[in-house]
């Protein structure tokens, strides 16, 4: 029997992004509106709790420098998680490239060979996830413009400004922690309704 096709998002799933964009922020003293990572007001960039325009810059300009790819730390519970979905489903990393950076792409190739070496041969690269087929898409934030066209059914992983107050708040929710059966769930519905 063919497995169901789980699509990963890697910033956020796999590569801790915005905790490594938070360390960095504190080690250059960047004043903030918020006072942790878990804040309840954060906004989805966290460059939009910058009080100041000029360090908001100096973070953009952070984030496109060559190697930034290559530094994310793995998020907490992915390793086992992915061993775990991978018993179940046929597991794609899909993410997208950050274009004004120059060397992402290779980066998050070598961060996955790293990280991820039974992976590294089932990476999708697109600016478009809705042009990629699969079962399910797990991605912290889902382009809710093209979950419509999607053949996928969009599931959010839960992130500190994903949570219900968001605008994925109506969408289906999964972390590390909770139960594959939960994905398991939500594939065998959308099959038994199309």
């Amino acid at each position: 029997m063919t497995k169901p096709v789980l699509l990963l998002d890697m910033d956020g799933p796999l590569a801790d992004f915005d905790g490594a964009l938070w360390n960095w922020v504190q080690r250059m003293q960047i004043p903030m509106d918020i006072t942790s990572l878990i804040d309840v007001k954060r906004q989805y960039f966290m460059t939009e709790n910058m009080v100041d325009h000029n360090d908001r810059v100096k973070t953009r300009y952070m984030l496109d420098k060559s190697s930034f790819f290559r530094t994310l730390p793995i998020t907490m519970g992915a390793r086992e998680g992915v061993q775990d979905l991978m018993v179940h489903f046929d597991v794609w990393v899909c993410t997208k490239p950050l274009d004004t950076n120059p060397t992402c792409r290779d980066d998050k190739m070598w961060w996955i060979s790293q990280y991820f070496p039974e992976l590294y041969s089932k990476v999708i690269m697109t600016p478009k996830k809705s042009l990629v087929h699969g079962d399910i898409l797990l991605d912290d934030a889902p382009d809710l413009i093209c979950v419509s066209d999607a053949r996928w059914t969009p599931v959010v992983f839960t992130d500190t400004f994903n949570g219900a107050h968001s605008k994925w708040g109506h969408l289906p929710f999964w972390s590390w922690s909770d139960p594959i059966d939960i994905l398991l769930k939500i594939y065998y519905e959308k099959e038994s309704n199309a």
